[in-house]
């Protein structure tokens, strides 16, 4: 017979990236540390205590075709069996930070070519709970195309059955012809 056994702990990445076959980058980062580790098969539940990125780099092209990065580096696969039980497992995250991150996104199916940043990107998200209703807070700033500030503040629940979100989205001084 198989009895479940917790995992505990926590790691550290430094110094990861991942790129496309043409070398193009997806996404890369100086540094991740995830603590407070508590994954139980027998409660089929994932906690983790905090999950914090240094200099994230997340990079998206659409190609002349329109297709996406995702597009592009995915491969469908069948849908995973469900265990015995049916249920879904329960994920936690207590704390979700960014340092110094960016997300730059290259459109090529538009001509001109459109290419749109976020720099500079810092802040968290708290008490993230896929089997709650009560939503996650989330507090980010940046600047938009490195000078624009922009933030986004409020609640959201992306791993609820019906995700929600309630946001304040702002953005200051950014120029119109990059719109």
């Amino acid at each position: 017979h198989c009895y479940p056994s917790p995992l505990t702990g926590s790691s550290a990445i430094t110094g990861f990236a991942m790129r496309e076959t043409d070398g193009a980058p997806i996404v890369a980062f100086a540094g991740l540390d995830v603590s407070g580790i508590d994954v139980s098969t027998a409660s089929q539940t994932a906690r983790f205590g905090a999950i914090a990125f240094d200099q994230l780099a997340v990079n998206g092209v659409v190609d002349e075709q329109g297709r996406h990065t995702g597009d592009r580096i995915l491969v469908p696969v069948a849908a995973a069996a469900d265990d015995e039980s049916g249920e879904a497992w329960r994920v936690l995250v207590d704390r979700l930070s960014f340092s110094n991150g960016t997300v730059e996104t290259l459109n090529r199916a538009l001509s001109p070519n459109f290419r749109f940043g976020i720099y500079q990107l810092n802040g968290a998200m708290t008490n993230l709970d896929s089997a709650s209703k009560k939503p996650a807070s989330l507090d980010l700033s940046a600047k938009v195309d490195k000078y624009a500030p922009f933030s986004v503040k409020g609640t959201l629940n992306p791993l609820a059955a019906k995700p929600q979100a309630d946001l304040v989205v702002h953005l200051e001084g950014y120029e119109m012809t990059g719109l």
